[in-house]
């Protein structure tokens, strides 16, 4: 009797995410976060902190004896090579601000620098943009890369969390219950898409003092956050909505709806600027496949419209600084 052979199967390759800014709040907690949750065997950290980046390390290698079998790492460049997704969140400018739009010409270098690294170290990487303004970044990004803009987004998904918090204030349920979008631009500019709006995934029509009073705090956080003036951004929620997204992206359903900024190529009816929509995941666990059209109200289609001349506006600004 022959033996019956056994079929071989070759083990997965390894998962690698990078963290550029690994030193900053956003991307210490992300890689705490991500890390913690297995969902890479390896997190290389980057940063030009290096005695901030050398204690994470050794924090982060401690923390995950016997919680995890995620590596991590500080890196250089060098290290950055094979990394399957990589997400910057470098900045160089934390002063108090009106506007993340403001940050616009202080980071403007150092994104056109690690366009140039990331080109050399790794050509096939998916990007994932935090640096503010974000949408504008992400239009620089595409174009500096050269290429798919589906390897390119930008990080936005605390817009349509945080909407879901002010939902359930607004109308006295608990924001779980709650769901909505917000699409446009990652700052002032941007559109909660009031048309869209579940509640225990019933469609729910907000009354006029339900959606003031909404409206109200989707408009004033940012300023509220500002005036605190506590020289810190918002780490812990940024680092859970990364890991969401991170997740979601590798098709994992736990990681709720995929929200990104990328360039539009005539969805919602615009083409030629980066704007935060709903994005279903590649089948590749580290890309975006197609942007996911909202019915907009009309109101909402204006502002949508809006929000997209003012960053081609600050583009154009980009691109007259360069």
């Amino acid at each position: 009797m022959q033996e019956k052979k056994t079929q071989t199967m070759n083990p997965p390759s390894p998962s690698k995410l990078t963290v550029i800014g690994a030193a900053g709040g956003i991307g210490s907690a992300t890689a705490f976060h991500v890390g913690l949750s297995g969902l890479y065997d390896e997190i290389v950290l980057i940063d030009t902190k290096e005695n901030f980046l050398a204690t994470h390390e050794i924090d982060l290698r401690e923390c995950f004896v016997g919680e995890t079998r995620t590596r991590v790492k500080e890196g250089d460049w060098e290290d950055v090579a094979g990394s399957e997704t990589v997400v910057m969140c470098a900045a160089r400018s934390g002063v108090q601000v009106e506007s993340r739009n403001e940050y616009l010409l202080a980071n403007l270098d150092l994104i056109r620098q690690t366009a140039l690294k990331l080109n050399e170290h790794a050509p096939d990487c998916f990007l994932v943009v935090a640096t503010a303004p974000l949408d504008v970044y992400v239009m620089i990004y595409a174009e500096e890369l050269g290429r798919p803009r589906h390897k390119v987004m930008g990080y936005c998904r605390n817009d349509t969390h945080r909407f879901r918090w002010f939902l359930g204030e607004a109308i006295d349920v608990d924001p779980n219950r709650a769901m909505g979008f917000v699409i446009g631009e990652h700052g002032e500019d941007q559109v909660p898409v009031w048309s869209a709006v579940t509640v225990d995934g019933a469609p729910y029509r907000l009354k006029d003092a339900e959606r003031e009073e909404a409206d109200r705090l989707v408009r004033d956080w940012y300023i509220t956050w500002q005036d605190l003036d506590a020289k810190r951004t918002t780490t812990w929620s940024s680092a859970v909505g990364m890991y969401r997204t991170l997740q979601a992206l590798k098709g994992d359903p736990r990681g709720g709806p995929l929200m990104g900024s990328v360039v539009l190529e005539g969805e919602y009816g615009h083409s030629g600027v980066a704007m935060g929509v709903p994005l279903r995941p590649g089948r590749d666990g580290c890309s975006w496949e197609r942007v996911v059209e909202l019915p907009l109200a009309e109101d909402e289609k204006a502002a949508l419209a809006r929000a997209a001349e003012k960053i081609k506006g600050l583009y154009r600004e980009a691109k007259d600084a360069k």
